[in-house]
């Protein structure tokens, strides 16, 4: 993997990365807009030389577990879900307060759904389509308009690898 990296070169990496990192907000901000999307973290399109390709967000009609199964099933397109062992910054990000409600239920050993987010994560192995094929998803998962999902078995899905972590 390092000679790989070292091939390439990390400064053609980084910039790789900036480059989808800009798209990603751009797609973002319409999503935001049109849908009431809310990416969590930095937003500003200037912001993209000081961002890595991580997009943690949520979706105003689903939880996050939600949202992440239906990209999988729907998209054929991998993210992660939940509190990614980051609590405190979740809690912060969702504006939860340092102790949240959710956490006191938790400590009793009362059922609560746990609050969290859903992330997609972009690198070296993606591309702008990858970006586009993302917010297209998000975009009709948000507006309802849900393609039928193809069974485990049967029928051919292209997959895409928006996600390594």
């Amino acid at each position: 993997a390092l000679r790989y990296l070292d091939r390439i070169g990390m400064d053609a990496v980084r910039e790789h990365e900036v480059a989808l990192v800009q798209a990603g907000l751009k797609r973002f901000a319409e999503l935001e807009q049109n849908h009431g999307v809310n990416l969590l973290g930095p937003r500003d399109a200037g912001a993209a030389a000081d961002k890595v390709g991580v997009f943690a967000f949520t979706t105003p009609e689903h939880r996050h577990g939600e949202t992440s199964t239906l990209l999988d099933r729907h998209f054929a397109i991998a993210t992660r879900n939940g509190c990614f062992c980051a609590q405190p910054l979740l809690n912060c990000l969702l504006k939860l307060g340092d102790k949240p409600a959710w956490t006191r239920a938790v400590s009793k050993g009362e059922p609560v759904e746990v609050p969290g987010a859903t992330r997609a994560t972009f690198g070296l192995y993606n591309t702008e389509a990858d970006v586009d094929a993302l917010g297209d998803a998000l975009d009709a998962l948000c507006a309802g308009k849900l393609p039928k999902a193809k069974a485990a078995t049967g029928g051919k899905r292209k997959a895409l690898a928006v996600e390594v972590s």
